[in-house]
């Protein structure tokens, strides 16, 4: 595919909002804070199995504070050997609700124009048709933003939260029903047209049980949108261990275009769209910063609009998005 082609379906962000100076440093603190917590609470339990595929045969990839950071040679999921026993013990610390705050009400506005807008346009366009009156259920909605947008544009929306001090913010910041519950324990008569998992996947336990559950809960017609961290992406190949999207706490398992395939066949479903839209330069801009080669993190910047819509188009963008159906 030419350059030109790759920057046709191009969308450009503001790395000053997105990626603003001292972004790496904050995040890499929060992990550590969040390590802290799990700690102080239930602690971690060993997975050796990968938790797509169960396969025992892996190879280390590299180390993140003293957690080993494993892929299947099966399915090709990226797996850290030791999660949470609890992980109710994060969501619900007592930092959880400022820390969501801060992360994702900040900039809230910017969010909605620059990506719950074009989330919504690729929900549109693959259920050819709008989303007004459809049912859309947000798992791990946070602080809501996205939600928002989609009931600014007509949709009956519904979120799910583990956090219990986020999921009763967020319900009464949008007046909407905000479930405080695991999928699988979700009891509602509601059918939805769209379930979403915007960045939610990597942090479940049971990736399969979760996607099962889901898939219970659409009408005939209804699909399943995720958006989760791509490891097989430039970035996170090059960041590695300072990567701001590999978390020991949060994030337990780390996905790729195979993974997503062999889900789409364990679960009965098939993938109906795949791409990977990063923020690679963006990372690589934040990264260089932080490791003080200040030069070549503004070189970073200068070029997103150039490098980034061929990472994209080469499928090895940091974030990878699919679509499941019946």
């Amino acid at each position: 595919m030419g350059y030109k082609k790759a920057t046709e379906d191009f969308i450009t962000m503001d790395l000053s909002e997105m990626r603003p100076k001292g972004f790496l440093k904050v995040v890499l603190e929060r992990q550590i804070n969040n390590i802290k917590a799990v700690n102080e609470k239930s602690g971690w339990k060993e997975r050796v199995n990968c938790p797509i595929c169960g396969k025992d045969d892996s190879s280390f990839q590299f180390m993140k504070n003293d957690f080993s950071l494993l892929q299947c040679n099966n399915c090709k999921t990226a797996f850290f050997d030791k999660i949470p026993v609890n992980t109710d013990d994060l969501y619900s610390a007592e930092h959880a609700l400022s820390d969501a705050q801060k992360a994702y009400l900040v900039n809230k506005d910017y969010r909605k124009v620059r990506f719950a807008s074009e989330r919504i346009t690729l929900i549109e366009s693959l259920l050819q048709k709008s989303v007004l009156n459809k049912n859309i259920l947000d798992v791990g909605c946070g602080t809501g933003w996205f939600l928002e947008y989609a009931k600014e544009q007509g949709a009956n929306c519904f979120g799910l939260e583990l956090g219990k001090e986020l999921s009763k913010f967020t319900e009464e910041r949008l007046n909407i029903p905000i479930w405080n519950c695991e999928l699988p324990d979700l009891e509602t008569d509601v059918r939805f047209d769209v379930i979403t998992m915007f960045d939610l996947i990597e942090h479940v336990v049971e990736p399969l049980k979760l996607i099962e559950s889901a898939k219970k809960l659409l009408n005939d017609s209804g699909i399943i949108l995720i958006f989760t961290p791509h490891f097989d992406s430039v970035a996170i190949q090059t960041m590695k261990d300072k990567s701001n999207l590999i978390m020991p706490a949060e994030h337990l398992s780390y996905f790729t275009k195979n993974t997503l395939n062999f889900i789409a066949e364990k679960t009965n479903m098939k993938v109906e769209y795949f791409a990977t839209k990063g923020i690679d330069i963006g990372d690589l801009k934040s990264f260089y910063e932080y490791e003080g080669q200040h030069q070549i993190a503004e070189t970073m910047e200068k070029m997103y609009d150039v490098l980034q819509p061929t990472i994209d188009h080469a499928e090895n963008g940091n974030h990878l998005r699919a679509v499941l159906s019946k």
